[in-house]
């Protein structure tokens, strides 16, 4: 079994695989399911926000939703911004 830790550490890995936005500070994580499969889902938005930089520069990023089997840790897909999930496991046609 899977833990939440581990889960964000594949999510994390898979944003930078796929050149997705990321950030450590805007971070969650939570139980669920997707397609009748247990998973971690995890959630993060980069903020685009310099520490330094004056709030008229903030810019607001979708947030990126990445979806681990919470069993196997195989990486099941993500969706950005409420968007149609982009599924990336094996077993396609289960999850449609």
């Amino acid at each position: 079994m899977l833990t939440k830790y581990e889960a964000i550490k594949i999510a994390k890995q898979k944003a930078f695989e796929y050149k997705l936005s990321w950030s450590d500070r805007n971070l969650s994580v939570k139980a669920g399911e997707i397609n009748n499969k247990p998973c971690f889902i995890v959630s993060t938005m980069d903020d685009g926000c310099d520490e330094s930089g004056s709030w008229l520069d903030f810019q607001f990023f979708n947030p990126n939703v990445f979806y681990i089997n919470s069993v196997d840790g195989t990486f099941l897909g993500y969706n950005i911004a409420n968007r149609k999930h982009i599924f990336i496991s094996d077993d396609k046609d289960s999850m449609e």
